[in-house]
């Protein structure tokens, strides 16, 4: 049987990853072993780690825990040093070759086993090597006595230093140290990914070493404690992008910590935030996705620069457009691409109205030159003509009452400077003639059954194709567009024509106002 001891990391046999919080014996199975687990898939649990109202461990996540036999066959006892799974995964080795040895290295016990020209093939595959991922490779620390002196592998990781990326997700670590035993002798080494192990608090000073050469950091769902951050920081000069994506952290958490000015993009998705933490907003690109932010927060401080050009927001608590008039204006002056999608705010407007009051409300060329202008949300990009038509639409939206929008904030002001548009009785009838000169009414006619869609002019035939696609949901390659040049002679006078240029705008096609566009869409 295993010697299986608390905080250690197992596996099972279809795959499913937890940590031992518990060993010893429960009531129900007498003097044989248990292990309470708690599993890393917290609906694979049963219990929080407690049993007939006695409490044995205690899990993070709620009914994350069960017990298991020690002796049960659903757990893999194998478990592999990180020179044992490079040899088997790129040095050749197999691993019933290695019955009876305690551990691969690049000592004499390889020579011994298998002679100076296996030992070289090895050596050559690992030069070779740029890329490493040993992800779900029951990798559990760098040796297996943690006492070795890691000179009796100099030559292993000597090696190693071509490996530029390196990947150890979802393995049997069960603190940092062991990661830093491995890393710390990796000097080329620019990427590192550690999504879905878990890490139990680390004893940082024995990992005073720097690594100046790691550009990318990857810590997504490993329970990191917060504390240990800063640490990992000091550590990482140079670090571009960081992932602390799914480890529960609150804005409490994140308070304190002080990113490198080499931080270009972080990812917080899948988080406990109810704001934007402070100095997120010195970096370019931040995923906040999956959080709980319902409205942001000024800071007393705000001695700080604003750098976000990239935001990511998608499916927060965000219910008011309050939030949205402010977005750029108080906290993300320079936002050129904003995802914001999935947020409550949202649930009742149609995509194309939730795109109209983003553009509408949020930066325009004509505000201060400290303010820019966004060209891309939710993943679709516009042209300076879209936005431009967009603004206009959502003037007249607001004019009519059915957008509600505050007449007297500067960025109202600012649109209808803009647009030369004075705000009195004939703004209706000036918006309205920019609007026909910029958009266009479409009866989309599937199936023989039209329905009437408004269309800017400069939008693509891919984009009306990509509505209908939506729509029905089907994939956009199975639409088809065509409409008739002279729709009023008889049917078999009539020309028909093929939209097949998918990257052409509406315009090139010289449609008229409600015009036909006939659709079709293919059998697979």
């Amino acid at each position: 049987m295993y010697p299986y001891t608390v905080n250690e990391r197992v596996e099972t046999t279809d795959g499913y990853l937890g940590t031992v919080r518990y060993v010893g014996t429960v009531p129900a199975w007498g003097e044989e072993l248990a292990l309470g687990i708690e599993w890393d898939q917290a609906n694979r649990g049963k219990n929080d780690g407690s049993l007939n109202g006695v409490r044995y461990f205690q899990t993070l996540v709620a009914n994350a825990g069960s017990f298991v036999k020690a002796n049960s066959k659903k757990l893999l006892s194998k478990r592999y040093t990180f020179a044992e799974a490079m040899s088997y995964q790129y040095g050749g080795l197999y691993e019933e070759e290695e019955e009876g040895h305690e551990q691969v290295s690049f000592g004499t016990k390889v020579v011994e086993s298998y002679g100076f020209g296996k030992l070289t093939d090895i050596q050559k595959n690992f030069y070779n090597l740029k890329v490493v991922s040993l992800q779900r490779g029951k990798v559990y620390g760098a040796c297996r006595d943690s006492q070795t002196p890691y000179d009796d592998s100099s030559d292993f990781y000597r090696s190693l230093q071509n490996v530029r990326s390196l990947d150890l997700g979802f393995n049997l670590f069960p603190n940092l140290q062991e990661v830093w035993n491995i890393v710390d002798r990796l000097d080329q080494l620019e990427s590192l990914t550690l999504n879905g192990n878990r890490f139990e608090t680390s004893n940082f000073e024995q990992s005073s070493t720097c690594h100046f050469a790691l550009k990318e950091l990857h810590l997504t769902s490993t329970n990191l404690h917060a504390e240990e951050l800063p640490y990992i920081l000091r550590k990482f000069p140079n670090l571009q992008v960081l992932s602390l994506g799914a480890n529960r952290y609150t804005d409490e958490d994140l308070q304190g910590i002080k990113p490198p000015d080499s931080l270009k993009a972080v990812d917080l998705c899948f988080n406990l935030l109810t704001n934007i933490p402070i100095w997120a907003r010195k970096i370019y690109n931040v995923n906040l996705s999956d959080n709980r932010i319902s409205r942001f927060e000024l800071s007393t401080n705000r001695m700080f620069d604003t750098r976000t050009t990239h935001l990511n927001l998608k499916n927060n608590l965000i219910s008011q457009w309050e939030v949205i008039d402010s977005l750029q204006t108080e906290f993300f002056p320079h936002l050129y691409e904003l995802r914001i999608n999935g947020n409550p705010l949202f649930n009742e407007i149609s995509e194309d109205d939730m795109i109209v009051n983003l553009i509408g409300r949020l930066s325009c060329t004509s505000m201060a030159n400290s303010v820019d202008k966004i060209y891309k949300i939710n993943g679709a990009s516009l042209n300076e003509g879209e936005i431009n038509n967009l603004e206009l639409y959502f003037i007249s939206k607001a004019k009519s009452g059915e957008f509600i929008v505050d007449f007297t904030s500067e960025r109202w002001k600012s649109l209808v400077r803009q647009y030369n548009i004075a705000m009195d009785e004939g703004t209706a009838t000036k918006v309205d003639t920019l609007l026909r000169k910029s958009v266009i009414n479409l009866n989309l006619v599937i199936r023989n059954k039209p329905f009437q869609r408004q269309f800017v002019r400069t939008n693509t035939v891919l984009k009306l194709k990509g509505i209908v696609a939506r729509l029905k949901q089907v994939s956009v390659l199975r639409v088809r567009a065509s409409y008739c040049m002279n729709e009023e002679e008889l049917e078999e006078e009539r020309v028909n024509r093929e939209m097949d240029d998918n990257l052409a705008i509406l315009d090139f096609y010289d449609l008229q106002e409600g015009q036909n566009v006939y659709i079709y869409i293919e059998d697979i």
